[in-house]
């Protein structure tokens, strides 16, 4: 009984796991239009004002065309600024 219960929680996690594995393969791998900010905003959304600046910032695309043919894209947030630094000082 014990070995039974064994062997089916393992069959079912295998499964699980090949399933996982499968999905997350098929979304990396799918040469479909995958744009970042081609989402429309929403102003419940927790990230709005982060998302705002980023679609609003200037930015340049870099294409990369590989030997073997696949076209690589980038976008390149040119003069960003540096975040501040902070000094703490401990008395």
């Amino acid at each position: 009984m014990k070995r039974k219960l064994l062997l089916s929680s393992a069959l079912i996690a295998g499964a699980g796991l090949f399933a996982a594995s499968e999905y997350f393969f098929k979304m990396a791998m799918t040469p479909f239009n995958k744009k970042a900010d081609s989402k429309e905003l929403s102003g419940k959304d927790p990230l709005y004002r982060d998302k705002v600046w980023f679609r609003d910032f200037s930015k340049k695309t870099w294409t990369l065309k590989t030997d073997s043919g696949i076209t690589l894209f980038a976008q390149y947030l040119d003069k960003h600024p540096k975040k501040p630094q902070f000094y703490y000082m401990a008395l």
